[in-house]
């Protein structure tokens, strides 16, 4: 799902490149659904998260072919019960401001807790989403990976 959002908001930026004057504003509100499972590395335990994460991006076109794109992401009811019966839900947030042309790679990072309850491990998560835009405004490469870290 996070790869039809990433998808969208590529084909909106090409069409302000063309149909909106420097000033103009598209603001997106995004709900993306998620379902990772993760190895929590301080105690091995296997945790299967489900939620959302909340995407809100602002994409201005500068009118000479680029665009100026200021996203936040946040875990959003993202929670989940290892293995050991240990309950985690997420929190925190990501604010990523990025001035992008069609023709550039761009790399995108979210860092959030998982807040264990009890005696359960509090950790976080470190997510890297990559992709490739060549000149014609097609994706060429992308891909999405966790990692988990112990706090």
């Amino acid at each position: 799902m996070r790869k039809i959002a990433i998808i969208g908001l590529l084909a909106v930026m090409l069409m302000l490149a063309f149909a909106l004057p420097a000033q103009a504003e598209v603001l997106q509100n995004d709900k993306v659904p998620v379902t990772w499972t993760v190895v929590i590395p301080c105690s091995g335990e296997f945790v299967e998260l489900e939620g959302y994460m909340h995407i809100k991006y602002a994409v201005t076109a500068d009118g000479a072919g680029g665009f100026h794109v200021i996203t936040s992401s946040q875990p959003m009811g993202l929670q989940g019960v290892g293995d050991f019966g240990n309950k985690y839900n997420g929190v925190g947030g990501t604010r990523w401001t990025q001035n992008m042309k069609v023709g550039e790679v761009y790399t995108y990072v979210n860092v959030y807790r998982m807040v264990g309850a009890g005696k359960a491990p509090t950790w976080s998560v470190h997510e890297t989403y990559h992709y490739t835009i060549n000149a014609n405004g097609e994706i060429t490469a992308q891909f999405d990976h966790l990692k988990t870290y112990c706090e």
